[in-house]
């Protein structure tokens, strides 16, 4: 059963910023993909998509009574969310190649392979963890993805991160937008997209 905490029990602000990562983490391992974690976490504590995007965010406290329901709802402590690291035991390094390599369209894995002269088979068994890529290889996923070079893939969660990372990411998911947009709205914007790429 999870326990009520007050945010009496805070001695310091900084504690609450480890909510909206620890809120992140367990809608990843509810296997809730990133455009859905907002709507998730409002059905969690029964509020609106627009307060459960603030709590995310960390714009917003969450209250005593929101932090039970989503305590609740993940079957975790609510102590943990608030002063846990609930990342814990987790392989950030193997987690951040999977949802990297995730990313990929069809055909990446293997431009990826050509880009740091592996075989696409090493790709997959670093992707499945039976490998780990080198340093050098490492430095190279960052390139080939177009992360900066002080991203450390072993420490930094990328896969909790709501936003496209890297630059190939960006450009799928500003293609993904264009392509779902109505006809009306494509007229309406494209002077202003037009500008704004020019």
């Amino acid at each position: 059963m999870t326990k009520l905490l007050a945010y009496g029990n805070v001695r310091d602000m900084s504690q609450l910023a480890n909510i909206p990562r620890n809120l992140a983490c367990l809608l990843w391992r509810d296997n809730v993909v990133p455009d859905q974690w907002e709507n998730h976490l409002a059905n969690w504590c029964e509020c609106g998509v627009d307060r459960a995007r603030q709590i995310l965010s960390g714009g917003k406290q969450v209250s005593d009574r929101e932090l039970q329901l989503i305590a609740t709802a993940a079957q975790v402590d609510s102590e943990q969310i608030v002063f846990g690291d609930l990342l814990e035991g987790v392989d950030i390094f193997l987690e951040n190649l999977k949802f990297l390599l995730n990313s990929l369209e069809h055909g990446g894995k293997s431009r990826l392979a050509a880009y740091l002269s592996v075989t696409p088979i090493t790709v997959y068994k670093w992707k499945g963890g039976e490998q780990r890529p080198s340093a050098k290889h490492s430095e190279g996923l960052l390139r080939f993805f177009g992360l900066d070079a002080s991203v450390n893939l072993a420490v930094d969660p990328l896969f909790l991160v709501r936003e496209p990372i890297g630059t190939q990411a960006k450009k799928l998911w500003l293609r993904q937008k264009i392509d779902a947009m109505e006809e009306e709205s494509l007229s309406k914007y494209f002077p202003a997209l037009k500008k704004l790429l020019d």
